[in-house]
């Protein structure tokens, strides 16, 4: 599945321009109805859809005036949804973020996993939204200071939200869901892209001791099942068989190996592998990278496409698995051909990812410098 066909250049924006008329009904509507949840859904679903629709057309090295004429129609889709994500944090994050448990309280729900589901939601559209301020910080170095001063502003409100939420709920210390990575992965590329990841040290060394503690509890350690009726009655045994078939898979772990190289000492990295070495022997703790695919699919919902790693052994050692990876980015380096990171708005592939589920790349793991 590529981008759609059109029968010519003018019936192509004319449908995009009709779109866009159509999204900015919809949200009107959405936000008189105080239905902000339906607005950033289909504000973000809407921009994904246009760059797919235009993509093609944005890595020519001499855009005509049609390419230039589609670029801006991508603009208003992008200024649309920053615009409505700005509103729904309004009356959400930025309002209540400091409140012990406010946010949590309010998914008004008796069951824990539906209030730990909605904060990684939250705390990953917060991270998203972070990065895309960041991006166009650092791309619009040209543009006029009032506006460079609100970008990083907002940059910085967004960042100090994030360690409020987490503070002020701390459900988001105890992810229940394994690709529950990708919003912890989001997190720490906003805050690299900051210079701010010690902020985060304390809740990844949380995240690291409370999943393991739960895999020796038995509680609600993080499991691979994306089913709802089966995380709501996760676990359902103690038994080793089940925890087999409950973490089959990780792509969790492996994140969380890396950055616990700079929050744990060395006894206590040895004791966070030593669990997962006991409890989940069987695990194929894993990573994800795009493949020649990937561009064509990952924008319309498309998810099996990709390439996993999955020759990653703790017992190695950080250095000997650390090695593996250099040697998988430099073979797989199809990450480098996907429209949107070929044309700097790397924030749109990361908000695919999160959208449709697909892990964060180790590309994005850790940011050179």
């Amino acid at each position: 599945m590529g981008s759609p066909e059109y029968s010519s250049k003018k019936e192509q924006l004319l449908r995009l321009r009709q779109s866009y008329i159509c999204l900015h009904a919809v949200i009107a509507w959405a936000v008189e109805a105080c239905n902000l949840e339906s607005t950033y859904k289909v504000s973000e679903l809407g921009m994904l859809f246009c760059w797919n629709s235009i993509r093609k057309n944005q890595l020519k090295e001499k855009p005509n005036k049609h390419d230039k004429a589609l670029m801006s129609i991508f603009d208003q889709f992008l200024k649309l949804y920053l615009t409505t994500s700005g509103k729904y944090f309004e009356k959400t994050a930025y309002a209540h973020c400091d409140n012990q448990h406010a946010l949590s309280i309010a998914v008004q729900s008796r069951e824990s996993i539906d209030v730990n589901l909605a904060m990684f939601e939250l705390l990953g559209r917060l991270a998203i939204r972070g990065i895309w301020i960041i991006t166009l910080y650092k791309r619009l170095p040209d543009a006029g200071s009032e506006f460079l001063s609100y970008l990083l502003d907002e940059s910085n409100r967004t960042l100090d939200t994030i360690v409020s939420v987490i503070n002020s709920n701390p459900t988001l210390m105890s992810p229940i869901r394994d690709d529950h990575m990708i919003e912890i992965a989001l997190v720490m590329y906003l805050a690299q892209q900051t210079k701010s990841e010690d902020r985060f040290f304390p809740w990844l060394q949380a995240i690291a001791n409370r999943t393991t503690l739960a895999l020796i509890t038995g509680s609600q350690y993080p499991t691979c099942f994306n089913d709802y009726a089966d995380l709501l009655s996760h676990p359902v045994s103690s038994e080793q068989s089940y925890r087999d078939e409950a973490c089959a898979g990780s792509i969790l772990y492996p994140f969380i190996y890396f950055w616990i190289q700079h929050v744990y000492e060395g006894h206590e990295i040895v004791e966070f592998t030593k669990r997962l070495e006991e409890k989940i022997p069987n695990c194929t703790h894993q990573a994800w990278f795009p493949d020649e695919d990937t561009d064509d699919l990952i924008w319309r919902g498309e998810t099996y496409h990709g390439i996993c790693l999955t020759d990653i052994s703790f017992h190695k050692g950080h250095d000997a698995l650390a090695e593996t990876f250099n040697k998988a980015m430099e073979v797989c380096t199809e990450v480098r051909d996907i429209s949107a990171i070929k044309i700097g708005l790397t924030p749109m592939f990361l908000a695919a990812c999160r959208h449709y589920r697909l892990p964060i790349p180790p590309n994005f793991w850790f940011i050179s410098t």
